[in-house]
């Protein structure tokens, strides 16, 4: 399928689904669609929240690595996966974003929003970002979460797309991620404000 003008021409056959979700994902930046279609409109209206909630689990996560209180499975369960993954910046569920597959398009179906990167992988991509800026939990605040707010994205599939066979997990990187390796057996991306393949 080529790539016209952001869009995907979908007259053109079908090769395998993996392969073509994947080169799919080569030409769209996630980080700059998010950022582009979603991000300002979320951060005008919960700016505050996200903050607050980011602090919170900030100064959690620097007490665990500094008192080393924390195993590696509780690093894993409780710290990266919930305290930073899914409430790091207060919205459990994620940031909906107008992506979803195309199967998930049908009203007739259940579906689900998949956090991207998945909650566990965004904790421990935050801690090595809040090391690698010396654990400056202001700088991480007010100006790191704002650009990095992506992170949290979810994309809307089908319950059936939401297992593990079609979607693994923790398999893979948060750039690898952002090619959609992980989506194994899921339909095309789609913008559901427009209709539009990615």
């Amino acid at each position: 399928m080529n790539n016209v003008n952001g869009f995907w021409n979908v007259k053109e056959p079908i090769v395998d689904k993996e392969s073509q979700c994947y080169n799919q994902m080569k030409q769209v930046n996630l980080k700059k669609y998010f950022n582009d279609n979603t991000r300002d409109t979320l951060w005008i209206k919960y700016e505050e929240t996200y903050k607050s909630w980011f602090r919170l689990a900030l100064s959690i996560l620097k007490t665990c690595t500094d008192d080393g209180i924390a195993t590696e499975k509780q690093y894993n369960q409780l710290i990266y996966r919930n305290v930073v993954g899914y409430m790091g910046i207060g919205k459990q569920k994620g940031l909906a974003s107008s992506l979803s597959t195309k199967a998930a398009m049908n009203t007739k179906v259940k579906t689900k929003d998949d956090h991207l990167f998945g909650a566990t992988e965004i904790g421990k991509y935050i801690h090595q970002e809040f090391e690698h800026n010396n654990w400056n939990i202001d700088y991480m605040v007010n100006d790191w979460l704002y650009k990095n707010l992506w992170l949290w994205l979810t994309i809307r599939v089908t319950s059936t797309e939401h297992s593990a066979n079609n979607i693994l997990q923790n398999t893979h990187t948060i750039e690898e991620k952002l090619l959609l390796k992980h989506y194994k057996n899921v339909s095309l991306i789609m913008d559901r404000k427009t209709g539009m393949l990615l």
